[in-house]
C-alpha cells in the first residue's frame, strides 16, 4: 500500500545531494526528487500526488529552523552530507551527537506532523569502511536510524542501497567526488525511498484496465 494518498503532498528537504541543480525553470532539480515525482505521475497518475523541493546548497540541519513545513502531508529529509564535507575541509570533526539533538528538534516542532516524516541516512560513496569520512558518515547515518526509531518514523537506509551498488562497481562510476552521485545514483535513492513507501509497479491495482472516459 502507497504511503502517498490521494491529493497529499510530498516535500523534499535537504542539502546539495537533494538540490540537485534546482532552478525557478527546474523547481525539482535534476535529482531524487525529479525522479519520485515522475515515477509517482506515471504509476498513480490518478493520486495526483504534489511534489515539492525545497532543498538548498551547503544545508545543515541546523538551517532547518527556517523551514515551514505544516503544509506538506510527508516530508522527506536527506541531510547531513554537506555539514560533513565542510567540517573535513575546514580541519575540525563532524559533531554527530549534536546532529543527531538537531534533527530531534526538527521532529519535535511539529508534534502533529512528525508521523509523516520520512528520514533518509546520509551516505558516502567511499567503500573503505576505516576512511575518516567514511566513518564519520556511518555516525551520521546510526544518529538517523536511532532518532527514527525513538519517534516511529519511517526510515530509508540509503548507505546500505549504495554499498549493494558498490559491491560490483567501483563507486566513481557513480561520483566524483563520492558524496554528490550522478543520474544512477539518484534512482538508487529514489528506488529506496520508494519501496520504503510501499511503490509498486502494478500501481493501484483495483483500477480498472479499460477506461471510458478521461476526467480532468
Amino acid at each position: 500500500m502507497l504511503l502517498f494518498e490521494t491529493g497529499q503532498k510530498l516535500l523534499f528537504l535537504g542539502d546539495s545531494v537533494c538540490e540537485a541543480g534546482r532552478s525557478p525553470q527546474l523547481p525539482l532539480g535534476d535529482g531524487y526528487a525529479r525522479i519520485t515525482d515522475a515515477l509517482l505521475r506515471a504509476v498513480y497518475p490518478q493520486r495526483k500526488i504534489v511534489v515539492q523541493n525545497l532543498a538548498a546548497r551547503d544545508s545543515a540541519i541546523s538551517d532547518f529552523d527556517g523551514y515551514h513545513v505544516s503544509g506538506a502531508d510527508h516530508v522527506a529529509v536527506l541531510i547531513g552530507a554537506d555539514e560533513i564535507r565542510h567540517a573535513f575541509k575546514e580541519g575540525f570533526d563532524p559533531d554527530p551527537a549534536l546532529y543527531g539533538d538537531r534533527l530531534r528538534a526538527f521532529v519535535d516542532r511539529d508534534p502533529q506532523q512528525s508521523g509523516d516524516i520520512i528520514l533518509m541516512t546520509p551516505f558516502c560513496l567511499h567503500p573503505d569502511p576505516e576512511d575518516a569520512v567514511r566513518r564519520a558518515v556511518e555516525e551520521y547515518r546510526r544518529e538517523v536510524l536511532d532518532v527514527a526509531a525513538e519517534y516511529m518514523l519511517t526510515a530509508v537506509d540509503l548507505q546500505t542501497a549504495f554499498d549493494r551498488y558498490m559491491l560490483h562497481r567501483h563507486p566513481l562510476s557513480l561520483s566524483d567526488d563520492l558524496f554528490c552521485p550522478d543520474i544512477t545514483g539518484h534512482f538508487i535513492i529514489a528506488r529506496a525511498l520508494l519501496s520504503e513507501a510501499g511503490f509498486s509497479f502494478e500501481g493501484d491495482v483495483s483500477q480498472p484496465d479499460g477506461l471510458t472516459s478521461i476526467p480532468f
